[in-house]
């Protein structure tokens, strides 16, 4: 089980686990890749990443920490 904290400028914090993830949605916002990662109990967290590069970071089997500014 990986936990995933993802924090975005000075908001708090959103925090999950690898087994909470119900899918992962790729999308293309202005030619940028992100995903939204869907979750069991319903959030969606969108991030500003490939899928492929938030597979590999869940695959490290490390605790994930993703920072991003605003």
């Amino acid at each position: 089980m990986v936990k995933i904290t993802v924090t975005f400028g000075k908001f708090p914090s959103i925090e999950f686990h690898s087994e909470d993830i119900e899918k992962i949605e790729e999308m293309d916002i202005e030619g940028n890749k992100s995903i939204f990662v869907i979750l069991k109990d319903n959030r969606k967290v969108l991030l500003p990443i490939s899928k492929e590069e938030f597979e590999k970071l869940l695959a490290g089997g490390e605790d994930i920490n993703l920072e991003f500014s605003l």
